[in-house]
């Protein structure tokens, strides 16, 4: 995570999303305002639910990647 550390007042997670073979890395965030958005909020409650919906969206862009073959 950027705890203010990008940018003064703003945190963020970030986790890579890899759509598959010959798909540039990517990544999917959150951020907001320190003020209400603190650490501990960002890495115990929508750290998993980022992580959860980047799964998902690989999951889709395989699925999709494997039907155009």
């Amino acid at each position: 995570g950027s705890f203010s550390a990008w940018r003064r007042g703003v945190n963020a997670i970030a986790a890579p999303l890899r759509a598959g073979r010959g798909v540039p890395l990517m990544s999917m965030c959150v951020a907001g305002p320190a003020t209400t958005m603190p650490a501990d909020t960002l890495l115990q409650e929508l750290g998993p639910l980022l992580l959860s919906t980047v799964r998902q969206v690989e999951h889709r862009l395989r699925g999709r990647q494997a039907s155009q073959g």
